[in-house]
């Protein structure tokens, strides 16, 4: 496959997750319960560490060096976060 269609499909892909964690954590904060809310602030949170992976992966596409090291920190930032919300 030519890497237009490998980008084209990352891109689908990575747009159909990011909105099904998005419904998921919607439906968990909005939901009855209130011991869901922090499991769907969990997913947006995720769904943002996914968000920065994507834009780390564009930036080394596009070799551009300070924004890719920019987003490498977020991405470093949103494991941080994600393993204090875990533990």
């Amino acid at each position: 496959m030519s890497k237009e269609k490998i980008n084209q499909t990352i891109k689908v892909i990575y747009g159909i997750v990011v909105t099904i964690l998005f419904l998921f954590a919607a439906d968990l904060i909005l939901g009855n319960e209130g011991t869901n809310d922090r499991v769907g602030l969990l997913l947006i949170i995720v769904a943002l560490f996914i968000s920065f992976v994507y834009e780390f992966y564009k930036s080394l596409i596009e070799e551009n060096k300070k924004s890719a090291i920019i987003d490498f920190l977020f991405v470093i930032l949103g494991t941080v976060v994600i393993i204090n919300i875990i533990i």
